[in-house]
């Protein structure tokens, strides 16, 4: 038996392997879950055991990125500091990007973070997209802001994706 909550259902067939021990349970996402993070269990009995297994995931409606944001880490080179997002749609349907702006997030001191991305053809469709800073650099601390990308893709005509990097005193400054 199986139970399953959070809009996940068991799939209406189960695979039995009596050579390998093994039996296989196909579950199926809910098409009413909506975008973001989810989680649920699958509670059965195995040979008159209870078995609880954990489930989680992601839906993604339209378009995805990966990874889902543009993380710098440290950055020890000002100039040379560049980070790569894939940008694809879920349903490998083709789409255009037909526009990208950037709003730099709060700066504590200084000049907040600025940045220029460029985009290529993915294989397989979509994009990669290439973030790097541009003068005027900031000074050292946290950096953080959004991209925002016009598509002319039906679900999701607009998708942000967020930066994050840090900047230590010792960067390289051009």
């Amino acid at each position: 038996s199986a139970f399953v909550k959070q809009g996940l259902r068991v799939a209406a067939k189960t695979t039995t392997d009596a050579a390998a021990g093994t039996v296989t349970i196909g579950l199926e996402l809910d098409t009413e879950q909506p975008e973001g993070n989810f989680s649920g269990e699958l509670r059965c009995t195995v040979n008159g055991l209870a078995l609880v297994v954990p489930i989680s995931g992601t839906v993604y409606r339209g378009l995805r990125a990966s990874p889902d944001l543009f993380n710098f880490n440290r950055i020890d080179d000002l100039v040379k500091a560049e980070q790569r997002v894939e940008l694809f749609a879920v349903d490998g349907r083709a789409f255009r990007i037909l526009d990208i702006t950037y709003a730099p997030g709060p700066q504590k001191q200084g000049v907040p973070a600025q940045l220029d991305v460029s985009q290529s053809e993915r294989a397989g469709g979509g994009y990669v997209l290439t973030a790097k800073l541009r003068a005027p650099y900031p000074s050292s601390g946290g950096i953080s802001g959004e991209f925002t990308i016009k598509t002319d893709h039906p679900e999701r005509p607009e998708y942000r994706i967020k930066t994050l990097g840090f900047i230590p005193e010792t960067t390289k400054r051009p």
